[in-house]
């Protein structure tokens, strides 16, 4: 199975999306508006994926990211340079994999996948 995704990358992924409140005198930690918006957002997008039975067994995933140029990436002599010898640049900015990763893998499993 292939999945293509084409969107604008979240940039409010990982643990400073929580928010923390205090519901009958004892401390909770929630999911803020930001991270709840980020998260339907992936559900909505993987929703057309979904496989009609939930999958068993050992799966194998790949993931590529493929994020916009930023400016910042074209204004630095050596990030230019490897743009043009490499025709890409090194995603060193937020969000970073392990969090990108870890809300599609929440919402594959939500999904049955």
């Amino acid at each position: 199975m292939h999945i293509f995704i084409k969107c604008d990358p979240p940039k409010a992924t990982g643990n400073n999306t929580k928010a923390c409140g205090i519901v009958r005198g004892h401390a909770r930690i929630f999911d803020s508006s930001k991270s709840k918006s980020v998260k339907k957002m992936m559900y909505n997008l993987l929703l057309p994926y979904a496989p009609k039975i939930p999958l068993t067994g050992p799966l194998e995933q790949s993931l590529v990211f493929i994020f916009p140029y930023n400016k910042s990436d074209i204004s630095s002599k050596a990030k230019r340079a490897a743009l043009e010898i490499n025709g890409y640049v090194w995603h060193d900015t937020k969000p970073d994999l392990d969090n990108l990763r870890k809300i599609l893998n929440d919402t594959f499993e939500k999904l049955g996948f």
